[in-house]
């Protein structure tokens, strides 16, 4: 499950785990729109970019899927230092944007082992 709200972002790291035998889910822009796909997918791991647009962000949904046992991880340009993580989410895995496609695959194989 791929949620991005960069319409060109989305479409390369869809395109790249496409390129690398992944099935993608959305991508989808926004919270309501991944909640939504949550109704009718159970994804094996989420790419979750923090800021959606704005004022809005992806925790939400990444606690929707961490009560769900799907593991995730956050896709951002922001800083750990200026993203302020809901306590249920500290920890979670964070890549920075933007990213090249080997560290990305690497980390979804990292959170499906987990």
């Amino acid at each position: 499950m791929l949620v991005e709200d960069d319409t060109l972002i989305a479409m390369d790291i869809a395109m790249s785990l496409q390129d690398q035998g992944y099935t993608v889910s959305g991508p989808v822009r926004n919270e309501a729109e991944a909640f939504d796909l949550l109704t009718r997918e159970t994804p094996d791991i989420a790419i979750l970019d923090v800021h959606l647009g704005r004022d809005t962000d992806s925790f939400g949904i990444a606690k929707e899927l961490r009560h769900r046992n799907i593991p995730l991880f956050f896709l951002t340009g922001y800083s750990e230092a200026t993203i302020d993580v809901p306590d249920t989410l500290v920890g979670t895995t964070r890549l920075g944007k933007p990213v090249a496609t080997k560290h990305l695959l690497r980390t979804i194989e990292a959170e499906l082992a987990d």
